[in-house]
């Protein structure tokens, strides 16, 4: 019998308790020293800037839309050929087993012409 041992929270599977997650691992990050090339903000834009910038939003969220159905009908059609594919191949692997069930029927037996009348139909593949 292996000699397993028993999980213990806290401790990793590689042995001894896991760091805890205050502990410096890595290199600290720290605060970036101010450069003081930040551009000034401004103290409060006019009307039509506003207008302008909701303009924009609104054009991106027109051709996001857009992008959207566009992905939710490819996605809706892949879905179906998912669909189908599933369905061909068991229609294929009941299909061939048929066929192997008449090929080794027909080997004992021996008849040829009984091959011709027994052949399995062939499926309506999608």
């Amino acid at each position: 019998m292996p000699n397993t041992q028993p999980f213990r929270p806290g401790y990793s599977t590689i042995g001894g308790p896991r760091p805890h997650p205050s502990d410096p691992v890595g290199p600290t990050i720290e605060d970036l020293p101010d450069g003081g090339s930040a551009p000034p903000a401004h103290a409060k834009p006019d009307d039509r800037e506003i207008l302008k910038a909701i303009g924009e939003l609104h054009k991106k969220l027109h051709v996001l839309a857009k992008n959207q159905k566009a992905l939710s009908n490819q996605l809706h059609n892949l879905r179906g050929l998912i669909f189908d594919t599933s369905d061909n191949v068991i229609l294929a692997a009941a299909y061939l087993e048929q066929v192997m069930y008449n090929v080794g029927w027909w080997v004992q037996t021996g008849d040829a012409k009984q091959s011709a009348d027994t052949w399995p139909k062939t499926p309506h593949w999608r």
